[in-house]
């Protein structure tokens, strides 16, 4: 099985289990760790914008990779969600040594291979607020066009960048929610 599989099949499994999950479990753990785990990855590029462009020896090899990053974020995509792409492209660089435009395509793949599973899960269960899955899937791929256009354009320096102010703007706001910090919200 290629590499890409067995990406996709763990991405797929672990987003499975993550939406399982949600229909069983309260999410509030999760939603108070997501915005710290945002933060440390929007930190990770950050601090290492001299590895991002250049591709360099993995540290682990595909299967390891499959079990000890796509499972894991899969579950997390299924489970809760914000900032998943960002968390797949930090393990691309830091495990896999891809530079980030590399990683980002592979990114997206998993993302939305987790996404689809995960919401054929919630679909039976009446669980997905129809307006608002549908703006943001339209939302995400026009997001999707547009960023790649600007990664072929301005490469990794612009991506690195958008990923920080991504991560930290999400975490943000993820807070606010946590934490009902409605005067950070006026």
């Amino acid at each position: 099985m290629s590499g890409l599989l067995i990406r996709i099949s763990a991405s797929v499994a672990g987003a499975s289990i993550g939406a399982f999950c949600l229909r069983m479990v309260d999410p509030s753990l999760l939603s108070r760790i997501a915005p710290f785990l945002l933060i440390g990855v929007a930190c990770f590029f950050l601090l290492s914008r001299n590895h991002i462009g250049v591709k360099r020896p993995p540290a682990i090899g595909n299967a390891a990779f499959a079990a000890l990053a796509c499972l894991p974020i899969g579950f997390y995509d299924g489970f809760f969600g914000p900032g998943t792409g960002s968390m797949y492209a930090a393990a691309f660089v830091l495990l896999l040594g891809r530079e980030l435009r590399s990683a980002t395509a592979d990114t997206k793949i998993l993302n939305c291979a987790g996404s689809v599973v995960a919401a054929l899960i919630f679909i039976p269960s009446g669980l997905i607020v129809w307006p608002a899955a549908l703006a943001m899937a339209l939302g995400g791929m026009i997001g999707g066009q547009i960023g790649a256009r600007l990664a072929l354009r301005w490469g990794a320096p612009l991506i690195r960048r958008m990923l920080v102010l991504i991560s930290i703007a999400l975490a943000i706001r993820l807070l606010i929610q946590q934490y009902h910090l409605g005067w950070l919200s006026n």
